[in-house]
This record gives structure tokens, sequence and C-alpha cells, in this order.
């Protein structure tokens, strides 16, 4: 079966629809490489150590980079775990997460990540 002009043109519409939507969506999953409950330097309080794909990393610098001075959210399986202000582009493949949590609480998170699950980014509008 041969592939005409309008099989690629509509795969390239399909293609540019998720792109503007993801723009539009403010939005982004991560994929995690790594995820443990460490303590944080200063405060001594459990916070969770994230590390993600170096994909994952580029797609949160751009959504970071566009948005300086916006509230985001940080959802695992559409809990918020944290909401901070951006202040600067968020580069690299190392996160931190601090919060109300407990220690327990932030090694079944990562232990949820590590099975699987994603970090959500997602811009408050």
């Amino acid at each position: 079966m041969k592939t005409g002009t309008g099989g690629r043109i509509l795969a390239a519409a399909g293609f540019l629809f998720v792109l503007v939507v993801q723009v539009f969506a403010q939005s982004a999953s991560l994929t995690v490489v790594a995820a443990k409950v460490e303590a944080d330097k200063l405060t001594s309080q459990p916070v969770l150590a994230i590390r993600i794909a170096k994909e994952s990393s580029v797609v949160l610098a751009r959504l970071t980079r566009g948005n300086i001075g916006r509230k985001v959210e940080l959802r695992v399986d559409g809990k918020v775990l944290s909401a901070p202000v951006i202040r600067e582009p968020i580069l690299g493949t190392e996160l931190q997460i601090s919060g109300d949590g407990t220690a327990a609480d932030f090694d079944a998170i990562a232990k949820r990540l590590l099975s699987g699950g994603v970090v959500e980014v997602v811009v408050v509008p």
C-alpha cells in the first residue's frame, strides 16, 4: 500500500497540533529517572530529590524560561506536591521538591515515580 501526499500532510498536521497544544496548555510531563528522600542541607527537613531524563529537562527549561514570575504546580497522580513561583529558568536534570510532607510521604511518592509515575508541571493561569 502506497502512502500519498495526503497521508504525509495529515501526519504533519497532527504533529503540529500536538506541538501547539503543548505550547498553549503550558504544561509538561517529566520522565523521572531517579527519586529518593533526602534531608535539606539548610533546614534538615525531608525533601524529594528527583532526577529527570535529559529530554524532560529541555522541555522544563523551555516551559520555565517562558513563564518567569508565574506560579507552577508540580503534580504526581493529580496531587499537587508543590506550587512555587518561577524565579528563573529551571535548567538541568536535578530537582528538589519540599513542602509539608514527611519523609514517609516523600518515600511513597519516590516509589510511585520509580514504578512509572510522572511529574506533571502545570503553569497556573
